[in-house]
């Protein structure tokens, strides 16, 4: 599902990188540390899965 806000899907826009050094790609990629970390995914244990994942 495309979201309003940044006219793509969640998954596309995290899994899209900077390509360029700019204070809006900067702050795009701060956007998605916050992104994630609103859903704890830096607490998450991920041990369990396989090395090679």
């Amino acid at each position: 599902m495309t979201d309003s806000e940044i006219r793509t899907t969640r998954l596309r826009w995290l899994s899209t990188g900077p390509v360029e050094a700019s204070p809006a790609a900067v702050k795009a990629e701060v956007a998605k540390l916050e992104f994630l970390r609103s859903m704890d995914a830096d607490s998450l244990d991920l041990s369990v899965l396989p090395a090679e994942r």
